[in-house]
């Protein structure tokens, strides 16, 4: 019995050698998704979210699936960023001094 834990010990090393890479890169493929555009945030977490809630049932211990929920967070901290981002935009506009109809520069960039 001791010598398979000691195998599983040795394979979960290895794994962990191999696949350790995988979090770094994707929290910098997370990070830069929000670099080249803010509402890609949005995207990355629906997608990450539906995935981590699909593999719930599933063995959850796995190692991808726990690299998977910390990019999560990284993705749901992004896309608070880019909420609060819009919402200061909101708060700081002001109204032109002269009475002119016109579009929000907030609604033109939520519409980009």
């Amino acid at each position: 019995f001791e010598e398979s834990e000691i195998k599983a010990g040795r394979l979960t090393a290895c794994m962990e050698d191999m696949l350790g890479i995988i979090e770094p890169e994707l929290r910098s493929f997370v990070n830069q998704c929000d670099k080249v555009h803010a509402f890609s945030a949005v995207q990355v977490l629906m997608m990450l979210t539906e995935h981590v809630l699909r593999c719930q049932n599933a063995d959850s211990s796995s190692f991808l699936n726990a690299a998977l929920r910390k990019i999560l967070l990284q993705a749901k901290r992004n896309f608070d960023k880019c909420i609060s981002a819009l919402i200061k935009d909101i708060e700081d506009y002001k109204l032109p001094k002269k009475n002119k109809i016109g579009i929000l520069t907030c609604v033109t960039n939520f519409e980009e």
